[in-house]
C-alpha cells in the first residue's frame, strides 16, 4: 500500500513537471543569449552586485526577447562581445532581458523605456546609477568605436584605472619622455602610427593589456615630429622602440587589428619576451556572423485562422504589466497617451464582462490619479483590480493563434496587431443609435500607445513614420480606420517578409489570403475593399473571438457570402450586432437587475399582507 502511494505521488509530480514545461515553452520569454556567449547574463538579483562599485567599466544591453529589432541585433551583439572579450578586465559586456517578469523591477528602476538600449557604467559607479546611453549605430564597428571613445575620454578626464593601458595618443615629440613612469622591467615599447580617427591602435592596446612586461602606445598623424624622428612615412605603421632608443620596424601581413596583433605576437615570441600571449588567443579572426538556419522547435500548433481569447488576454497582460508598468514615472504626454489607450480598451477590447469592468475601473483610477503615476503604483493597482473582478490572467497561459514555431517568434507582437484590429473593428461595429464618444480616436490612441509605450524602439519608429506618411491623423470614418490599419499591417508584412525575425513556419504574407477570402482580391494585388471590410469585421469582431481550438472555425469569404462559424453574412450589408446584449451598458443592466429585485420585494410584501395575514387571522378567530 505504501509503495502504491509513493508511486502515485511520483506520477503526479511527473505530470505537473510536464505541464509546467509545456506552459513555459508556450509563453515564458526565452532570452536571446546563453552561457556560451562571451557576456554576463545579468538579472534583477545579480545586476547591482556585479556592476556597481567595480574597478572596471560595464557595457550592458537591455533588450526584450520578443522585440524584432532585438532579435536582428543579437548576432551583432554576440560578435561584438566576442571581439572585445580579451578586454574583460577593463570592459565587461552584459545583457538584461527586460521581457522576463523577474527583471521588471530592475528595468523600471533604471528607466529603460525602449529596446535595445546600450548603457555604459563607469569605473566605481554608485548603486542606483542609471548609466550613460552609448550612442552608436547598431553595428559592430560603430559600437566598438563608441566604446573606445568612451574609455579614452574617461582616461583624459582622470577617471580611468591607473593599471589600465592608456588609449591617449602620445603627443610629445621627445622620444625619451615616453619612458616616464614605465617600470624598468618593460624593455619594449610598441608604437602604432595611425590616423586620429582609427580604432585599430586602441584595439591592439587593449588586446595586449594583460601582458605586463610590454607597453603599447598609439601615435596619430598629428605628431609629425615623432614620425619623422622614427622615420615613419606611411600610415598605419608599426614600430618597436627599445630602452636603448633603437627602433625596429615591423611589417604586418594586413592593415587590420588581427594583422597588427599577429605581428606584435611574433616579435615578442622571437625576442623571447613571452612564449605565449593569452590575450592573443582570444582575439577573434575576421568573420561574419553565421546565419543560423531557422529550426522549428518541436511540433507546431496550426490552429484555424481566427482570433483567440488567450492571445488577446496575454497581450493585455503584457501591455499593462510590462510595457506600461515599466515606466518609473508616467506623466505629461505619456500619461495622456495612457488615458486615451485605456478609454479605447475599456470601450472596445473584446473580453468577458469582468474584463470590461476591470478595464473601466483601471481607466477611472488613471483619470483620477493626478499629474503623474509611478509605474510601480500602476502595477499594484492592476494586480488589485484583477483580484477584485476575478480577472487574473495566468503568466504562463499559452498563445494559440499567435504561437510561434519557437518562443522568440510572434507572441506579443502578433497579439498586439490582433488587439489593434479588434479595437478598430469594435468601434466600427457599434450600433448606430449608441456610438461611444471618442470612437473616432481609436487609431490615434493606437499611435500614442506605440509612440510612448511600445518597447521596440525600431518598430515604434517605423510605425510612427508610416503613420505620418499614410496620414493616419486624417482618417475620420470608423470603417476607414479598420481599412487603414489593415493596409498598414500589410505594408509592415511586406517590409518584414524574408527578414531574419520572420517565423519560418508563419511567413509574413499579404492578408487576407485567397483561402481565407477568395472574394477579397482578384489575385493581382487589387483588393475589393467592401469584401475586405466584411472579412475584417467578421474575423476581429466580438463574436469572432474563440475561447479554445475546439470552438473555433476559420473565417472564410467566398463568392458573395461570408461564412463565420454557422452564420452566413452578406458582405454588402451591415454586420450583425456583436452580441445580444451589445445595446445595453452596464448601467442599463444594473438598472434592470435593480427593478427585478424591487419587483420581487413587492411580491413578497403583497404575499405577506394578503395571504399570510389572512390565514393568521382565521386561525386566531377559530381558536
Amino acid at each position: 500500500m505504501k509503495a502504491l502511494i509513493v508511486f502515485s505521488l511520483v506520477l503526479l509530480a511527473a505530470a505537473a513537471s510536464v505541464r509546467a514545461g509545456k506552459l513555459a515553452a508556450g509563453n515564458e520569454p526565452v532570452g536571446l543569449y546563453d552561457a556560451n556567449d562571451k557576456m554576463e547574463l545579468l538579472s534583477n538579483l545579480t545586476f547591482r552586485a556585479a556592476v556597481y562599485e567595480k574597478q572596471k567599466i560595464w557595457l550592458v544591453e537591455f533588450y526584450n526577447s520578443w522585440c524584432g529589432f532585438c532579435q536582428r541585433f543579437a548576432p551583432v551583439w554576440k560578435e561584438f562581445a566576442a571581439g572585445v572579450h580579451p578586454w574583460n578586465e577593463i570592459v565587461t559586456i552584459g545583457v538584461v532581458d527586460c521581457a522576463s517578469p523577474d527583471n521588471n523591477p530592475l528595468c523600471r528602476d533604471l528607466e529603460v523605456m525602449s529596446y535595445p538600449t546600450l548603457r555604459v557604467y563607469p569605473l566605481m559607479s554608485k548603486v542606483g546609477d542609471l548609466g550613460q546611453e552609448l550612442v552608436a549605430e547598431k553595428t559592430v564597428s560603430s559600437i566598438k568605436s563608441a566604446l573606445l571613445d568612451y574609455v579614452e575620454k574617461e582616461q583624459l578626464e582622470g577617471r580611468g584605472n591607473q593599471e589600465w593601458p592608456t588609449l591617449i595618443p602620445y603627443r610629445n615629440s621627445e622620444i625619451t619622455n615616453i619612458w616616464a613612469r614605465v617600470p624598468d622591467a618593460v624593455q619594449n615599447m610598441i608604437l602604432i602610427f595611425e590616423e586620429a580617427g582609427s580604432t585599430m591602435g586602441r584595439e591592439v592596446i587593449l588586446d595586449f593589456g594583460k601582458v605586463r612586461n610590454i607597453r603599447v602606445r598609439r601615435v596619430t598623424t598629428n605628431n609629425e615630429a615623432l614620425a619623422k624622428l622614427l622615420e615613419v612615412s606611411n600610415y598605419p605603421s608599426l614600430a618597436v622602440l627599445k630602452r636603448d632608443l633603437s627602433v625596429v620596424h615591423l611589417i604586418p601581413a594586413s592593415k587590420s587589428r588581427e594583422g597588427y596583433a599577429a605581428s606584435v605576437h611574433a616579435f615578442l615570441s622571437q625576442e623571447g619576451v613571452i612564449e605565449d600571449v593569452a590575450a592573443f588567443r582570444d582575439i577573434p579572426r575576421e568573420s561574419r556572423p553565421e546565419q543560423a538556419q531557422n529550426q522549428i522547435e518541436g511540433a507546431v500548433l496550426d490552429p484555424p485562422d481566427a482570433v483567440y481569447r488567450a492571445d488577446l488576454e496575454n497581450t493585455l497582460r503584457y501591455s499593462l504589466k510590462h510595457e506600461v508598468a515599466m515606466h518609473k514615472v508616467i506623466a505629461g504626454e505619456t500619461l495622456e497617451a495612457l488615458k486615451m489607450y485605456l478609454r479605447t480598451m475599456a470601450s472596445f477590447f473584446p473580453t468577458k464582462p469582468q474584463g470590461t469592468m476591470f478595464l473601466e475601473r483601471l481607466r477611472d483610477w488613471v483619470e483620477a490619479a493626478g499629474e503623474s503615476i509611478r509605474g510601480e503604483d500602476f502595477l499594484v493597482q492592476v494586480n488589485t483590480l484583477e483580484r477584485t473582478f476575478n480577472f487574473v490572467i495566468p503568466e504562463n497561459q499559452e498563445w494559440i493563434g499567435c504561437r510561434g514555431s519557437s518562443s522568440k517568434y510572434r507572441g506579443y507582437t502578433c497579439g498586439l496587431w490582433t488587439t489593434f484590429h479588434a479595437l478598430t473593428v469594435g468601434a466600427a461595429t457599434q450600433t448606430k443609435r449608441r456610438v461611444t464618444p471618442g470612437s473616432e480616436l481609436v487609431l490615434h490612441s493606437i499611435l500614442m500607445y506605440v509612440r510612448h509605450f511600445f518597447g521596440c524602439a525600431d518598430c515604434s519608429k517605423h510605425f510612427q513614420t508610416m503613420a505620418a506618411a499614410r496620414h493616419l491623423e486624417a482618417v475620420r470614418g470608423l470603417d476607414d480606420a479598420v481599412l487603414w490599419l489593415w493596409e498598414a499591417h500589410n505594408v509592415v508584412n511586406k517590409r518584414l517578409h524574408g527578414d531574419k525575425t520572420e517565423d519560418p513556419a508563419h511567413p509574413k504574407m499579404q492578408f487576407p489570403s485567397a483561402e481565407s477570402c477568395s472574394a477579397c482580391s482578384a489575385g493581382d494585388g487589387q483588393w475589393y475593399r467592401p469584401q475586405v471590410l466584411a472579412y475584417l469585421k467578421a474575423r476581429y469582431g466580438k463574436t469572432g473571438v474563440c475561447n479554445n481550438l475546439q470552438q473555433c472555425k476559420p473565417v472564410n469569404l467566398g463568392g458573395v457570402s461570408l461564412r463565420h462559424g454557422d452564420k452566413l453574412i452578406s458582405p454588402e450589408i451591415d454586420m450583425p450586432k456583436t452580441e445580444t446584449a451589445a445595446d445595453f451598458s452596464y448601467f442599463d443592466i444594473g438598472l434592470c437587475v435593480l427593478l427585478y429585485l424591487a419587483s420581487a420585494v413587492v411580491l413578497v410584501l403583497s404575499y405577506y399582507k394578503f395571504i399570510y395575514r389572512r390565514r393568521h387571522r382565521t386561525k386566531f378567530n377559530i381558536n
